[in-house]
């Protein structure tokens, strides 16, 4: 079974990425755990100081990685879905990414994958995600799945006897 854990500026100096080796930089993320092992992560980190590439009140997406094994499990959605989240409650309204159509690596991630997640192009290498746009879309996504929980916990919610008699 994975966990999804939230990721300090500490943690993420950390990691290291199993495909280019590079340790991460930023200032918080997520990681998914399996067996005691990081099977992914996701950096984050405010823009750059002075760049007018990022809007107001957004977050960049500096690493997002998958370990090899891991791949196709829905690793790095589930990772996005769930910065997404945060950053919606903490009221920062676009996630941001840098996307390639060539080789991607850990910090320019697949074009075709960003499009699939959520993001949309904002000038070929960037990619956005409007917090305020998918906030309808991830409140359907809790609402289903509170339902579901409420439905598998046992003892809660059980329908009345129907006192036949």
């Amino acid at each position: 079974m994975r966990s999804l854990v939230p990721l300090t500026e500490q943690d993420a100096c950390r990691l290291i990425c199993p495909w280019c080796g590079r340790a991460a930089r930023g200032t918080g993320g997520f990681r998914v755990v399996r067996g005691g092992a990081t099977i992914g992560a996701a950096v984050l980190a405010p823009p750059e100081r002075g760049s007018d590439l990022c809007p107001p009140r957004s977050a960049v997406l500096t690493r997002l990685w998958v370990r090899p094994d891991d791949v196709g499990e829905h690793v790095g959605t589930q990772l996005v879905q769930r910065v997404c989240a945060e950053l919606l409650a903490s009221d920062l309204r676009h996630l941001v990414a840098y996307g390639t159509r060539g080789r991607p690596d850990c910090a320019h991630l697949p074009v075709g994958w960003l499009a699939v997640v959520g993001f949309a192009d904002h000038g070929g290498t960037q990619w956005r995600i409007d917090l305020r746009r998918a906030a309808p879309s991830l409140g359907f996504v809790r609402d289903a799945a509170s339902g579901l929980l409420r439905g598998w916990r046992p003892g809660r919610d059980k329908p009345a006897p129907a006192n036949r008699g």
